[in-house]
C-alpha cells in the first residue's frame, strides 16, 4: 500500500536566486501530495501530485521534508544518495489538462527515458517499481 504525505508549506518565486526561490513566510501557500510507492537502501519511488503550481515546487517540497529528489544539485545538494545521479530524477509520466477546444479533460502519459531508468536501477529501483504509478510525476 502507498504511504501518502501532503505538503503544505509557503513556496516563492523568489529573484532567481535558489534561496529566494525556497520558503518565505511572505511566499503564497503551495500543496502538493507525495505517495510513497516503493523503496530501495537508497532513494523511493514517489507519484507526486502538485495542487499548486508553482516553480520547483516539488524540488522545495521534497528537500523541506529532508528527501531531495536525486540528482537534484540545486536543492538538498548535501543529501543526496549514494551513488549520486548524472541527471534529475523527476519526470512527468501522466499529465491532465483541459482540452483547449472541447473542454474534457484530457490524460497525456509518457515513460520515463532509458537514461532515468539507468540512474533508477542504480539506486536499486528496479522497472516493476513503476508499475503501480497510476498517474503524477515520478
Amino acid at each position: 500500500a502507498a504511504q501518502t504525505r501532503s505538503i503544505v508549506v509557503p513556496n516563492s518565486k523568489g529573484e532567481g536566486d535558489v534561496q529566494d526561490m525556497a520558503l518565505r513566510a511572505v511566499a503564497k501557500a503551495s500543496v502538493t501530495h507525495f505517495d510513497v510507492l516503493a523503496r530501495s537502501e537508497h532513494a523511493a519511488v514517489c507519484d507526486v501530485r502538485p495542487v499548486s503550481g508553482r516553480m520547483h515546487q516539488i524540488r522545495v517540497h521534497a528537500e523541506h521534508e529532508g528527501h531531495p529528489l536525486a540528482g537534484d544539485t540545486q536543492y538538498g545538494l548535501a543529501l543526496q544518495p549514494t551513488p549520486r545521479c548524472r541527471r534529475l530524477l523527476l519526470h512527468a509520466h501522466s499529465l491532465r489538462i483541459r482540452h483547449p477546444r472541447q473542454g474534457g479533460l484530457l490524460r497525456i502519459t509518457a515513460p520515463p527515458p532509458p537514461a532515468f531508468w539507468c540512474e533508477a536501477e542504480a539506486l536499486g529501483l528496479s522497472a516493476n517499481s513503476f508499475a503501480s504509478v497510476s498517474g503524477g510525476v515520478l
